[in-house]
Parts: C-alpha cells; sequence; structure tokens
C-alpha cells in the first residue's frame, strides 16, 4: 500500500473505499428514488374495497376424534425386510 503520511500511517486506499461507499449510496438511493411515486392508486383503492368489506366469520375448528393406541405386540417376531437366505443378485444380459 502507498502511504501519504507514512508518520500517521493514513492509506490513500481508505479514501479510495470511501469514495466508493459515497457513490454507491447516491446511486442506490436514485435507483430507489424511482420506485417512489403516485402511481399506486389503483393497489390503493383495492386494498380500500377489499377493508370495506365485512368480513366473514371464520368456521370454528373440527373436533377430532381420539385414536386408541395400541401396542406392537410382533416385536419379538423375524424382521420381514430381513431375507433369511442371503441372495446373490441375478446377472442380466446387455442387448447390444
Amino acid at each position: 500500500m502507498r502511504k501519504r503520511n507514512p508518520g500517521k500511517g493514513e492509506c490513500v486506499a481508505r479514501d479510495h473505499i470511501s469514495f466508493r461507499m459515497v457513490g454507491l449510496v447516491l446511486v442506490c438511493t436514485m435507483l430507489l428514488s424511482g420506485c417512489i411515486g403516485d402511481e399506486l392508486s389503483d393497489l390503493k383503492q383495492h386494498v380500500a374495497e377489499v377493508k370495506a368489506k365485512k368480513g366473514e366469520r371464520i368456521p370454528p375448528l373440527p373436533t377430532f376424534e381420539t385414536y386408541v393406541t395400541v401396542p406392537y405386540a410382533a416385536a419379538h417376531l423375524r424382521d420381514p425386510f430381513v431375507a433369511l437366505i442371503p441372495v446373490a443378485p441375478v446377472a442380466t444380459k446387455k442387448s447390444d
């Protein structure tokens, strides 16, 4: 880095970054200022119409039946997803 005042430790790069930040803030402000306007009158009118309507009554939540828990009684039996006899994969013919 190039030093402007070697005794104070100030860098030229620091001033460069601050100018970039100020420029970036100004550009963002100008871009966002284009979004502000009174072109939203149709949206404001729609919101006013929706707010003017009387809301419907929300139906109450349905009551749920309680279920009966059933203990799993087959835990001591064989696992149905484990093969009793080891099965070798079947070779298939490749068609050319």
